[in-house]
């Protein structure tokens, strides 16, 4: 960082590189906060250049890892403040490692052994696709190419599962 508070040229390179993964956290929000799509995005892009000021390599850490909780975080910031976060979204820690993570914010649910269980009904093939789409952050195309499977059979299987898991859900 520069003494000015601005980004150096390299910490600026290294946010311009991750602009696609910024907006691609951004969409999962803006399809439930669709009149915030400005703000999200915004969010997204100002927690993407206190990512790059503020990364430090030393600590053996990706700076994908480091970005997505500061991207993240403003944009559940940007939220709290615009009043339209829900209780839901904040019970679950964001944890790349967890299976909850990005699933929960699909499903009514608070607890993490509840999504645990309700995950259960999915076979091994479908609960992978679910947890490379919500938590791997890939896209559909990059799944079907995962499992020599077209994008259209992709997000059907995706949607599918959802709806097993919010039935589980509802009968528990």
């Amino acid at each position: 960082m520069t003494g000015n508070g601005k980004l150096s040229p390299e910490r600026s390179n290294l946010a311009g590189d991750y602009f696609l993964f910024a907006m691609k956290i951004a969409s999962k929000y803006k399809l439930y906060f669709k009149n915030y799509k400005n703000e999200i995005e915004s969010a997204a892009m100002l927690g993407l250049c206190q990512a790059a000021m503020n990364y430090d390599n030393s600590f053996n850490i990706e700076f994908s890892t480091f970005a997505l909780r500061r991207i993240t975080g403003g944009i559940q910031d940007c939220l709290r403040i615009k009043g339209k976060y829900e209780k839901r979204f904040l019970t679950n820690e964001l944890d790349p490692d967890s299976d909850s993570m990005a699933i929960s914010h699909h499903i009514s649910i608070n607890d993490k052994e509840d999504i645990d269980n309700a995950l259960r009904v999915l076979n091994g093939k479908e609960k992978q696709m679910v947890k490379m789409y919500f938590m791997e952050n890939l896209g559909i195309s990059e799944i079907g190419q995962k499992f020599n499977l077209s994008p259209s059979r992709i997000s059907k299987i995706v949607i599918d599962s959802m709806k097993m898991v919010r039935e589980n859900i509802k009968c528990a």
